[in-house]
């Protein structure tokens, strides 16, 4: 059988000289949750939960004589009497380790064990495991000893301990380790599984390192930039978290004990390196994203991936946080009820600040405007050179600089100047009421000649004889401009307009005069003299 391989054949040379087990029957008295109780056994075999805890204590400190002294030895068939009792212990905390990790709080502390879970009163169930296909249950059980009953391993789990060790025991290659090494431990880990598991992470490191350099140097052939950005993520985040996550897998192979237990409850380090890599993740995918932004002549919208990258990087670390408290044994709920009064104190302080970041969220997405755009912004008029987290900074035509809140700028119209592909020339002539029809008709045909005429009038130009008015007849022009740029169209307006002067005056006629008004107020008479 397995179970007779070298391994468990030395397991009685497992550190210094073997204590002598105390002997049973004599009073005690321990402290129980805050009580003082007086227990029959020096062994701590009172009840179920303090047995078997007191049992993977000695499987810890290696004292594997003193924890034989928790397995019901009586009736044992005789393949298993003839196993040394240490032996068969440790074979057992090695199935249990690695089998069925049975967490101490889940048995009972009373005396009686548990009462109504349909066993006898002497027997309390330790947990399933499967062997050949069917699932075996382990059982702790009161028997007598001395003068008085404790709880043990039951002697029918402590029967299957060979088999079960045929099913969940080490191999050839971790027993040779074991026995090279010297016992010892550290934070409650043995020294050969310490070995093992280092072993086994600096190979999935360096694996992991390989693949990752041949990977970048594949695909970023001209990219040395991205390359060694690639480089640095596959060496520090993302290799150690795969040599981490292969030095828990193999520890966890392996097999925990008590103390280890206590110490990897958190999932600490797994946590940390989880966290990490997609922390790594975000940054990178934000650097390339910059960068291609950039490349795209998008630099505006960096000022809001940088910040929201760092966001949401935070609240990664945050929820990692919730989470190694909640595996430690925190009340999560009762913590981040607590945060929620402060929560809603600070929400209400950072009321207007978010509605900037949310609208410079709107301008970066949406892009109404962007930096060097000619705009008017509500009652501003002016070129944008800043597009903030906050506020939006605008130089207007008097060359001053005006501030404006994202949020209000979301809230009130944009009517972007620059986002125009031509401009609307739209001037209107107005000719003296005495002109004729005849000269009116000369007007209309001059002045589509000179739209026709000028290459940067686009076609579809309009001029009609549109109304007559208060004080003149209204001649409406309306045209494009083949430009977009707000100066060399000025200069355009300008010769079209001195063309038109000319056009009328050619026709026979003249631009009428503006009529003033006059508001004449008639003076109150007086009031009759009382006299």
């Amino acid at each position: 059988m397995h179970f007779q391989r070298p391994l468990l054949l030395a397991l009685n040379i497992s550190g210094a000289a073997e204590p002598s087990v105390p002997a049973a029957g004599t009073s005690q008295s321990v402290q129980v949750n805050g009580e003082q109780r007086t227990v029959e056994d020096p062994l701590e075999r009172d009840t179920p939960r303090r047995s078997f805890t007191a049992f993977l204590r000695a499987m810890d400190d290696a004292d594997h004589l003193r924890g034989s002294a928790y397995l019901d030895l009586r009736n044992l068939s005789e393949p298993a009497r003839a196993i040394n009792p240490e032996r068969l212990a440790h074979g057992l905390i090695i199935v249990l380790q690695r089998a069925l990790w049975v967490d101490p709080l889940s048995l009972s502390d009373d005396t009686d064990g548990f009462t109504n879970d349909g066993l006898p009163s002497y027997r309390d169930l330790l947990g399933r495991v499967m062997l050949d296909g069917r699932e075996v249950p382990l059982y702790l059980q009161r028997v007598p000893e001395a003068e008085t009953f404790v709880w043990k391993i039951s002697n029918a789990t402590v029967q299957l301990v060979p088999e079960l060790y045929e099913t969940y025991g080490y191999n050839r290659a971790v027993e040779a380790i074991y026995r090279t090494l010297p016992a010892g431990s550290f934070l409650g880990f043995e020294l050969f599984k310490w070995a093992i598991s280092i072993a086994v992470a600096v190979a999935a490191y360096g694996a992991a390192v390989l693949i990752g350099f041949f990977t970048a140097r594949s695909v970023y052939r001209t990219r040395s930039d991205h390359r060694k950005r690639a480089m640095r993520f596959v060496a520090l985040p993302f290799g150690l978290f795969v040599a981490i996550v292969s030095l828990w897998t193999t520890a966890e192979a392996l097999g925990f004990g008590l103390e280890a237990q206590a110490h990897v409850r958190g999932h600490t380090l797994l946590i940390i390196a989880t966290t990490w890599l997609i922390v790594a993740c975000l940054i990178l995918a934000r650097d390339l994203a910059v960068h291609r932004l950039e490349r795209l002549g998008r630099g505006d919208a960096v000022t809001l991936l940088r910040p929201a990258s760092r966001l949401v990087s935070f609240l990664l670390i945050v929820m990692a946080m919730l989470l190694w408290l909640d595996n430690m044994g925190v009340n999560i709920t009762a913590l981040l009820a607590g945060l929620g009064v402060g929560g809603v104190a600070v929400a209400l302080a950072l009321q207007k600040p978010l509605e900037d970041v949310f609208g410079a969220m709107w301008l970066f997405t949406l892009q109404p405007i962007r930096v060097g755009d000619f705009c008017q912004l509500g009652q501003f008029i002016g070129t944008v050179e800043e597009i903030g987290l906050r506020r939006t900074r605008l130089r207007t035509l008097a060359n001053t600089v005006v501030q404006i809140p994202n949020a209000r700028i979301a809230d009130e119209p944009i009517d972007n100047i620059s986002a125009r592909q031509r401009i609307w020339y739209n001037p209107t002539l107005r000719l003296r009421y005495d002109t004729s029809r005849v000269v009116v008709e000369r007007v209309l045909a001059a002045t589509r000649l000179v739209l026709e005429s000028d290459d940067r009038v686009l076609e579809g130009h309009r001029v009609r004889f549109k109304a007559f008015a208060s004080d003149a007849l209204e001649i409406e022009i309306s045209a494009y401009i083949a430009t977009t740029d707000y100066v060399l169209y000025l200069e355009i307006a300008e010769a079209l307009n001195l063309a038109l002067i000319d056009a009328v005056e050619r026709a026979g006629t003249r631009l009428a005069p503006p009529t003033v008004q006059e508001v004449k107020i008639a003076p109150r008479p007086l009031a009759p003299s009382a006299d």
